[in-house]
């Protein structure tokens, strides 16, 4: 998928999760965009580039991601997007969220146990 496909997938999502999000005190007006390089491959490899969305409030920025179907590699890549804020930013962040239309119960569970929110319309069960 290219970045422009991915940056409408994310929009997408969101507005189809407005309500969710309005529940949980965000506002779409408030996310915005950012883009974290890895100039000398400390977190990911040299130059890996990658957006995602931030989230400022009371002083406090919260990471999210969002994704139509979200897999446990979404976790793992919100997880490594937080380590790699640290890294360039030098401060910690305020929290975690993977904001998606649908995910698996096991892929939930994951996501919770590392300290993620989960936002999501729909949560599939086992096959």
């Amino acid at each position: 998928m290219s970045d422009e496909e991915r940056k409408r997938n994310q929009d997408v999502v969101l507005r189809l999760l407005e309500e969710k999000l309005k529940q949980e005190n965000i506002n779409l007006k408030d996310i915005q965009r950012l883009v974290l390089i890895d100039k000398e491959g400390d977190i990911y490899s040299e130059n890996f580039e990658d957006i995602f969305f931030i989230l400022t409030k009371n002083n406090t920025t919260i990471l999210l991601d969002a994704s139509f179907h979200a897999e446990n590699s979404d976790v793992y890549f919100l997880l490594m997007h937080g380590a790699l804020y640290k890294h360039l930013f030098k401060k910690d962040y305020g929290g975690l969220i993977l904001v998606c239309y649908e995910i698996k119960q096991e892929t939930v569970n994951q996501a919770e146990n590392q300290g993620i929110k989960v936002i999501t319309e729909r949560i599939l069960k086992k096959d």
